[in-house]
């Protein structure tokens, strides 16, 4: 039943996404249900004192009688999602959040002068990652598939003959039940690399003795392996192992 109202409610998720600066600029704009004027940005500001714009202290959940306002800062840039019903809010945060995160991929970073000069780009970027309003591509590798990242001789390409950087054949990897990985991949070497990294935190009294202390770390791979193959990660003492997170290929 719950995972009904889930789906229920992700079939009229986002309204409006708007893309600010932290100066309050509205620096790009996207409607999927009906048009909700700019001023609603103007109850984030309402919020926050001058000297707290750009520390992205506001709070990442506001109302008011007809909206909801869902917003992450990140990059020195607002992203503020509108809603007009109840959704899960963690959801759209970490939609908000991957939006920024495919920004940052294509672009370097998502600060407010590229978003000016690379206004196209972001524009055919949401129009891929959101289908009315609901999630759809929000995978790097597939957006790459079908939108190429800005560059000088893109550009140039572009004046040129007049064609645009949107791919006219769907990539394989958007119907795939993987689209996280490139269909196709061959390499001359199948190799994979890991390294790990770990950062021990502690707090030591004064006469030298540990008062508390966590390990943390994690597993950075470097795959290179050809086609989808399977591998299996084993660990010696796993009971000591928790709050972990995994990728989705795991």
């Amino acid at each position: 039943m719950l995972l009904l109202q889930t789906l229920i409610s992700l079939v009229q998720m986002i309204n409006s996404l708007f893309v600010t600066s932290a100066t309050g600029e509205v620096l790009i704009e996207r409607h999927w249900r009906g048009v909700t004027p700019r001023n609603i940005c103007d109850l984030c500001w309402d919020e926050l004192n001058p000297q707290d714009k750009r520390s992205g202290t506001l709070s990442p959940l506001l109302h008011t009688s007809k909206h909801y306002l869902v917003s992450v800062f990140r990059e020195d840039i607002y992203v503020i999602a509108v809603l007009a019903k109840e959704v899960p809010p963690l959801l759209v945060i970490e939609l908000l959040q991957r939006v920024v995160d495919i920004f940052v991929e294509y672009f370097g970073a998502a600060s407010e002068g590229l978003i000016k000069d690379n206004f196209a780009s972001v524009y055919q970027l949401l129009e891929e990652m959101l289908d009315n309003g609901n999630p759809l591509t929000t995978e790097p590798n597939a957006l790459k598939a079908m939108i190429a990242p800005p560059s000088v001789m893109g550009r140039l390409q572009a004046v040129a003959t007049g064609k645009s950087n949107v791919s006219d054949v769907l990539p394989d990897g958007t119907i795939s039940s993987m689209p996280w990985r490139k269909s196709g991949v061959k390499y001359a070497q199948n190799e994979i690399y890991l390294d790990i990294i770990e950062e021990v935190d502690a707090v030591v009294d004064r006469k030298g003795q540990v008062v508390s202390s966590e390990v943390s770390g994690a597993i950075v791979a470097n795959s290179r392996l050809s086609g989808i193959p399977d591998l299996c990660l084993s660990f010696l003492d796993p009971e000591v192992i928790k709050d972990c997170s995994f990728p989705p290929c795991v």
